[in-house]
């Protein structure tokens, strides 16, 4: 019996993350897997329960000194964009494809970066 081999939650987040980029995903489809990976990378690494908090509550949580302010409030506004393209039926451009992929990545390397230093604050 082979033992299944635990992946880093970041590792995991970013390959996931290059994987979609690949892909040519509906906007609604894209927007969905950008927020689960950053939902889910945020769960496992931070302890929050993400997916059962809504995009502000989330937003909330991560304003505690895991990411500096400019990448918090990139992040901020592309989980609202990712909510406007699933909920609201926003079409956004492919440069909001990328920036928000950025984004996204941005903000999960901020959150490892500050739990590799021990600066995350409880």
């Amino acid at each position: 019996v082979k033992e299944a081999i635990k992946v880093n939650p970041y590792t995991r987040a970013i390959e996931q993350l290059g994987r979609l980029q690949l892909e040519k995903s509906a906007p609604k489809k894209y927007y969905t897997a950008l927020t689960d990976i950053f939902r889910e990378y945020t769960s496992e690494r931070t302890g929050i329960r993400s997916a059962q908090e809504t995009t502000g509550e989330l937003v909330q949580q991560l304003n505690r000194g895991l990411m500096p302010a400019d990448v918090y409030q990139s992040l901020a506004q592309t989980l609202q964009l990712c909510d406007s393209v699933k909920f609201a039926k926003y079409i956004p451009s492919n440069d909001d494809a990328g920036a928000a992929t950025e984004n996204i990545k941005a903000a999960i390397v901020a959150v490892e970066r500050s739990y590799q230093t021990g600066e995350q604050k409880k």
